[in-house]
């Protein structure tokens, strides 16, 4: 689905998504929808760049406030991995 989108369109994207999820009211619903997380866990890892990692870090931190979405979230395949590498590499600001 992201094949051909210019970078600036992926951040614009991901921050929608951010934003989306910001609302207790979104959080579990939009966690909901197919392959959202898994597109956030590629941003976040392999998002080409710093802005795409970022804009899907701040997207995964929303959706991960609310308590209903913590075990789901941390059964994604990738996703922790993910959160480590972001620490590692300096990208602890998003939240």
């Amino acid at each position: 689905a992201c094949e051909g989108a210019t970078d600036k369109a992926k951040e614009a994207g991901l921050r929608a998504i951010a934003h989306l999820a910001f609302p207790q009211e979104t959080k579990v619903s939009l966690l909901k929808t197919p392959g959202l997380v898994d597109a956030l866990v590629v941003a976040a890892r392999e998002g080409a760049t710093d802005g795409i990692k970022y804009e899907g870090l701040g997207a995964i931190a929303n959706l991960a406030v609310a308590p209903e979405n913590a075990v789901p979230l941390s059964n994604t395949p990738g996703l922790v991995d993910a959160l480590v590498r972001a620490a590692c590499e300096g990208a602890t600001d998003v939240i």
